[in-house]
């Protein structure tokens, strides 16, 4: 979790893993592990956590689902290693009648089952991957309320943006500033981006900070 606990700080929040500090603290941000299990223990895992927060809502940015073997890809059709089965979580929420909120750009991430046809249809490895499995990249597991951004990061700050304005709460949303020190911290955690380590997402250079600003300046406008 170094990097999550990294980009934590670079948003000035405070990375804790005692339940109860996270909720006498205010800006603290509870780390919860997830391992690697087999699907029965996962599933045991997902219910535990809902039994012991009653979440109002889950939320997945760009994280890999299963397609319908159970696989993972990259969205270009190459095989995953195998993966923690978070997927357990948005089905524990399915079950308990929680809101399922996902975002993702390439089509092999939670929240795309709910177009997997399209995805199927449209990605060039959606329907058949380079592995032995040959059932594509397509995720199967949906979602409540899909944004599919061309980068998803993008898409979960066009949520907070909106979460901002009907809230009333400019402050909801990060400034430029900010994102730059979110970026470098998560190079500084060595995490990869497209294949490189480098303070961007998606290769998109100077250009999040260029959206996360747009974003910011106009919230904050509408809510004076």
């Amino acid at each position: 979790m170094g990097g999550i606990e990294l980009t934590a700080v670079a948003a000035k929040l405070l990375p804790v893993r005692d339940a109860e500090h996270a909720r006498r603290k205010a800006h603290t941000v509870l780390l919860e592990p997830f391992p690697i299990a087999s699907l029965e223990d996962s599933a045991a895992r997902a219910g535990e956590l809902f039994s012991r927060y009653e979440p109002a809502a889950v939320v997945a940015v760009e994280r890999l689902g299963w397609n319908s073997k159970r696989r993972y890809h990259y969205a270009g059709g190459a095989p995953l290693p195998r993966q923690g089965y978070v997927e357990c979580l948005f089905e524990a929420a399915e079950a308990a009648g929680v809101l399922r909120v996902a975002v993702g750009d390439g089509g092999n991430e939670i929240g795309m089952g709910s177009i997997v046809e399209r995805v199927r249809e449209v990605v060039p490895a959606g329907r058949r991957c380079h592995c032995d499995c040959l059932a594509g990249t397509a995720c199967t597991v949906g979602a409540d309320a899909l944004v599919v951004a061309n980068t998803s990061n993008l898409g979960a700050y066009g949520i907070t943006a909106c979460l901002g304005l009907l809230l009333d709460r400019p402050d909801l949303v990060h400034d430029r500033a900010t994102e730059r020190r979110l970026l470098d911290a998560v190079a500084e955690a060595k995490c990869m981006d497209g294949g490189f380590v480098s303070p961007s997402v998606d290769g998109g250079e100077d250009s999040p900070l260029a959206i996360v600003e747009l974003l910011h300046t106009v919230v904050d406008f509408a809510c004076r």
